[in-house]
């Protein structure tokens, strides 16, 4: 299903899936570019952005709205106070691996917008590794080498066959 919507809307769709829904549709733009859809360097490129777009505008709704009501709701819930408590005590490695936390994908960048880390700090830590493919939209180490040799092993695998 994620696979044939973003093979409708080709880089646009793994632009919003990423940024979205995270990494099955990461996933499906590295299948597409497997099966030669879209380049694998449009795929990465499209995936990091949409995902580095929408924790930026999570952090600037939680920095701009912080002391609104449906801030206020959400800051009651248990993942929220958990990715507070961790802010606090680790706040360069959380906002770097909050991804990797069960359950805190989404909440953590508005819960981030509502302390006083700068935006400095939040940014670069959030979408550079990104950009240079350290990690994919849902947090998974996954070096552009690595990526890309196993884009190409498989291409060569296919091949051969």
């Amino acid at each position: 299903m994620i696979e044939a919507l973003l093979a409708k809307y080709g880089l646009l769709g793994i632009f919003f899936g990423a940024g979205i829904e995270g990494e099955a549709a990461t996933i499906a733009g590295g299948v597409l570019a497997h099966k030669g859809v879209v380049s694998l360097w449009e795929a990465m490129i499209a995936a990091a952005t949409g995902s580095c777009i929408v924790d930026q505008i999570y952090f600037f709704l939680g920095r701009h709205f912080r002391g609104y009501a449906w801030i206020d709701r959400l800051a009651r819930k248990p993942a929220f106070d958990k990715a507070l408590s961790f802010i606090e005590r680790y706040p360069m490695a959380f906002i770097l691996g909050f991804r990797f936390v069960y359950g805190m994908r989404t909440i953590s960048p508005i819960a981030i917008g509502t302390t006083r880390v700068p935006v400095a700090k939040f940014v670069p830590l959030t979408c550079w590794p990104r950009q240079f493919g350290v990690r994919s939209s849902s947090g998974s180490v996954m070096p552009s080498e690595r990526l890309s040799t196993r884009y190409y092993r498989g291409l060569a695998k296919v091949r051969s066959s």
